[in-house]
């Protein structure tokens, strides 16, 4: 047996109802993720397998918080496998993959900017991503632009540079 070494810490009665976790969902908004986390198992029918992804916000006031979106990978149902596949080709356009995606290892560590919603099902509220996105990307100068945006510069106050009519 493992040794957990740790000591037990003494509550008041208020505090043993009180838990330090927030398991509060994130506002509906607008979010940079990374994907932080993945998991494979068989759903609770045995109908099929669902892929649970883990997104962790990044800057913001929401900077920390993570959420699991769930996408039903292979079900019997065909139109819920659809809904996955498509989502999932979306998530993998908006991190810059293509092709076959071989696994969830390949998506994991990727940043992007999600658009979420709150869903509630049997009184739960849970994130739902509506949109995926690229991160944009910083704009960037051609090689030989120079670092003026006026290849004549105006220094005497002259409309137009001496040799313009």
């Amino acid at each position: 047996m493992g040794n957990l070494n740790f000591t037990i810490q003494h509550e008041s009665e208020d505090q043993q109802d009180q838990s330090t976790y927030d398991d509060t969902p994130i506002p509906a908004g607008e979010y940079r993720v990374v994907v932080f986390d993945s998991d494979q198992r068989a759903n609770k029918q045995g109908t099929g397998n669902w892929l649970r992804l883990g997104f962790e916000v990044k800057g913001g006031p929401q900077d920390g918080k993570d959420f699991s979106i769930f996408y039903n990978i292979k079900h019997d149902n065909p139109t819920a496998e659809k809904i996955a596949v498509e989502e999932l080709s979306r998530l993998c356009r908006a991190i810059g993959l293509s092709g076959t995606a071989e696994n969830e290892e390949d998506i994991l560590n990727n940043e992007l900017i999600v658009e979420t919603k709150i869903d509630s099902k049997d009184g739960t509220e849970r994130v739902a991503i509506k949109k995926y996105k690229p991160l944009p990307q910083a704009p960037t100068k051609a090689a030989n632009q120079s670092n003026f945006d006026d290849p004549v510069p105006n220094l005497g106050g002259e409309e137009k540079a001496p040799w313009q009519k």
